[in-house]
């Protein structure tokens, strides 16, 4: 496996919360979080994880709405569509012009439309920053390569 194989990345730390005491392995700490107010109103996050942070975020700002004696009344996060996730299905049927006039071979830009949804379009129109069509070409036929 070459760099030319890897199709993106991330990483990050992942703070956890550890017993009062500090003992334990850390494969045995939780991967919960925890949100914390300050005595000046500021409000922290800690632990978690990152396939969590709709929740975590709801939390936080709760506790922020709280802090500031108003009442946060229900949350809109369940209903609210991720990035990218309207036009999702819509843009599927769509793809192959926007994807052969950005030169993207067709398997690739079905491939990049898990990543990006329904903003893949305009991406392949060259409306992002960096169009990704640019960085992907290369690439049709190889298997998504996930880092360790």
């Amino acid at each position: 496996m070459t760099r030319a194989d890897v199709l993106g990345a991330y990483a990050g730390l992942g703070p956890l919360l550890s017993a009062a005491d500090g003992a334990g392995a850390t494969s045995a700490l939780s991967r919960d979080h925890t949100v914390v107010t300050g005595p000046a109103g500021m409000v922290t996050v800690v632990g978690g994880k990152y396939t969590t942070y709709r929740v975590m975020a709801l939390d936080a700002v709760d506790a922020a709405v709280r802090s500031a004696g108003l009442d946060p009344g229900p949350s809109r996060t369940a209903d609210l569509p991720l990035v990218g996730a309207d036009g999702h299905v819509e843009a599927a049927p769509g793809l192959h012009r926007p994807a052969a006039d950005a030169g993207t071979p067709r398997a690739t830009a079905e491939r990049m439309l898990h990543r990006y949804g329904g903003e893949l379009p305009e991406l392949l129109r060259g409306g992002g920053r960096r169009s990704p069509a640019a960085s992907t070409r290369g690439c049709a036929g190889r298997s998504r390569t996930k880092g360790r």
